[in-house]
């Protein structure tokens, strides 16, 4: 199930580089993709909760690494999210 979607190109850069960000669900917890990316899997960064809207991100070695909060809008639909670029 897909959690957050962000095209990080703004539409005014005349930039040719820059791509999306693709948030899901993955086992017990959430992984983000950043695309376009050859190798999904080993790019992926994986998220655990930390409490609500609030996950950190999971280093190669198993522990803690960046914290990263979501936000919601007044519907409770996920419209933003701060932390691990």
């Amino acid at each position: 199930m897909l959690i957050y979607w962000q095209n990080t190109k703004e539409d005014h850069d005349q930039q040719p580089w820059g791509g999306e960000e693709l948030v899901f669900r993955r086992k017990e917890g959430l992984a983000i993709v950043y695309l376009p990316t050859m190798n999904p899997i080993s790019e992926m960064v994986r998220l655990k909760r930390i409490e609500g809207d609030r996950f950190h991100t999971i280093r190669s070695d198993g522990q803690p690494g960046h914290e990263v909060v979501f936000e919601r809008d007044g519907n409770g639909r996920v419209t933003a999210r701060s932390g691990h670029q």
